[in-house]
């Protein structure tokens, strides 16, 4: 039985995610020891100008699992996503826009 692999690719970035916006986590590389941050990926995943169904299923998912509350290790930092949104409107205009069209 042959099996196929689930992941296709690894996306591997330095300091900076360099993709619709530029992601600076440097400073947050240590909150986790695997990945960035859950308020990353949320990001990350929210900032794709053209988002497609695999990314919306992996927002629902951090959205619906993990809470949004102050900064710690396991939950999306609300001051966080406020941060980079208030330095980038057009990350902001993105996120929130996938956010819109997420939910419908």
């Amino acid at each position: 039985m042959r099996t196929t692999s689930l992941v296709d690719h690894v996306d591997i970035f330095m300091d900076v995610m360099r993709m619709d916006h530029d992601l600076d986590v440097r400073d947050r590389l240590d909150i986790d020891e695997y990945a960035i941050s859950p308020a990353d990926t949320l990001i990350a995943k929210l900032q794709i100008g053209k988002i497609n169904e695999k990314d919306v299923h992996d927002v629902i998912a951090l959205l619906k699992d993990l809470p949004l509350h102050r900064p710690t290790t396991t939950s999306r930092s609300m001051f966080l996503l406020a941060e980079v949104c208030a330095r980038d409107w057009g990350l902001y205009h993105d996120l929130t826009t996938n956010i819109a069209s997420s939910s419908r």
